[in-house]
This record gives structure tokens, sequence and C-alpha cells, in this order.
């Protein structure tokens, strides 16, 4: 019946002069007809039908944490929904800034904090130019300046430390590795905090997956720490902070990963179980692209930092 009502929509679309062609969308088993005039030229295609033509769900193999795509999440089952600020930070206003950061919050450039003589602040705005404006020769820093805000604001208090550009073992289909742009992690190695950046504008892949894929590692990381060298039990479920950085501006992101997604990852299997990660992102009075430059975007950023720290536990 599924290809009888596709042969007719073709079979119209050839009649009224429009160019047929078919999508194999990433849902599984999911297929799209479309079609464009042909007499037209740059007439926008246009969908006639979409139809379900059997499970086929996309290809799970064994890929490296930094390499997943949107694809990847639709084949693990995994979605990603944003959520109203109260729901997600559950609380209905923001913090105000603790007196450490308001120097950072209110000092608009180096200059500035180098006539007050804050040699802090001076560094903080250096690694925040450097990671917004790289110098020639250097790659933007934008780990180095993630790593030195979460100190700063406090994601790595006692004995907690924050690592960057680690390559860390994840088990996916056969065994892979992620790399892990920015973590918290405490002296038994357990990851609290993971956060991804973009590669500019010589790699324009999203940094989602990628996180997402930090996460997966991190729970079998902690897990495997719990259970060979500190004894314990592993967790079923770990629900993992997680940030990305596109240049300076962030999204917040809540990653839940239960055993059944880990073991469905493990041996590429598809997860009936939905996998929903809740996602925030920050509405502040500039554009994102300027992320932190601007002062006034500065101060509404850092109070979302702020905000979030409270589920680094």
């Amino acid at each position: 019946m599924l290809q009888c009502l596709a042969s007719v929509l073709r079979r119209w679309s050839v009649q009224n002069k429009y160019e047929p062609a078919t999508n194999h969308n990433d849902l599984p088993g999911y297929t799209e007809i479309w079609a464009r005039r042909r007499d037209l030229p740059g007439y926008s295609w246009i969908c006639l039908s979409g139809l379900f033509t059997g499970v086929n769900y996309p290809t799970r193999t064994a890929k490296s944490g930094g390499d997943w795509t949107f694809r990847d999440l639709h084949a693990f089952n995994i979605s990603i929904v944003d959520q109203p600020f109260a729901t997600f930070f559950d609380t209905p206003d923001l913090p105000d800034l603790p007196t450490n950061l308001r120097a950072f919050a209110d000092t608009p450039n180096r200059a500035a904090a180098a006539q007050a003589a804050d040699i802090d602040t001076y560094k903080l705005l250096y690694y925040l130019e450097l990671a917004t404006f790289p110098k020639i020769g250097l790659e933007p820093a934008v780990d180095s300046f993630a790593e030195k805000l979460l100190e700063t604001i406090g994601y790595a208090p006692g004995y907690r430390i924050t690592l960057s550009h680690q390559f860390l073992p994840l088990e996916c289909a056969g065994r892979c590795t992620t790399r892990v742009d920015v973590f918290v992690c405490d002296l038994d190695n357990i990851i609290y905090l993971l956060v991804q950046h973009d590669r500019g504008i010589e790699d324009l892949s999203d940094p989602e997956p990628p996180l997402i894929a930090a996460a997966l590692t991190a729970y079998q990381r902690n897990n495997n720490t719990r259970v060979r060298e500190l004894r314990l039990p592993a967790l079923d479920e770990i629900t993992f902070p997680g940030i990305t950085l596109v240049g300076t501006f962030p999204t917040f992101y809540k990653i839940r990963v239960t055993a059944a997604l880990n073991t469905a990852v493990i041996c590429a299997d598809y997860p009936l179980t939905a996998t929903i990660v809740d996602r925030y992102i920050p509405r502040i009075p500039h554009d994102q692209s300027e992320g932190m430059t601007p002062v006034d975007s500065r101060e509404v950023i850092l109070r979302h930092f702020e905000a979030f720290k409270r589920f680094v536990v």
C-alpha cells in the first residue's frame, strides 16, 4: 500500500511539471517524497508526503565520541529538549553575582583592568580575548578560558581540579576514544562536569553530539573507577551537567545516562526507551556570536554559570 501511494504521488508530480525526489530521513524507517517545478529554475522543494516504509534504523558503528553527529543521537534514540528557565534551574530567578566576579563582570577590557591594577581581572579578560580573537598562529584559547572561568566561579572547590584536552576510552560498538575539551574531576578521577566547544570556522560541526558522547564516556569511566578502584557498586543512572561553548557563548545541559543506554551503545543496539537531554539556551542583550565580550551580556552569562553551579555535585 505504501509503495502504491508513493507511485501515485510520483505520477502526480510528473504530470504537474514537478521533479520528484526521495529523501531518507534520519528517523527509523521514515521516507519523504519531495518535488519541485522543473520549468521554474530555483523553485523551492515541497514535501509531498512522509511515509514509514519499514524499520531501517541508522547505522551504529564504532566511532570516536568527537566525531558524533545528530545522526548518532538518532541512532541511539537520544533527543535534546529545551526547557524553560524555572524548570531547568529549579528556581524562578537568576542569582546575584558574588563579590569575586563583580570586577570581571564590570570591567570592559584589559586596558581598564590594567589602569585599576587588577591583575586577576586582567588575566581573565586576556583569556576571554584570546578565546574570541585568537592571535595569528594560535587556535582560539577556548579551553584555557573555560578552565580559568570555571575555577574562578568555583566549579572546582576543594580537591577537585579542571583538566583539558583529555582523550578518554569509550566502548561504542568497539573500542574508541572521546576527546573531552574540559572537565571537572576529583582526585579519584570521578568526573562531575563536561565542557565541549566548537572548532571555529574551519570545522562547523556542532559540539552538542560530542558533549553527549563525552557524558557516555564519563559514565563508563566513573563506574569503572567505582568498581575497580573504590570498591563501590556501579551506579545505574548518572546525570551529568554539561556546557557547550560556541565562541564564548554557553548553552547548559543535563545529560541523564542510564545503564540501559550504556549497554545499547556498547552493543550497537537501538534502545527502545528514549533518552531526553534537557537544554537551556541563555537569553542575552547582544548577539550570541559576541559571547561574553559585551559587558551587559557578560554579566547575564556569569549569572547563569552561577545558577548552574549547584548541579555540579
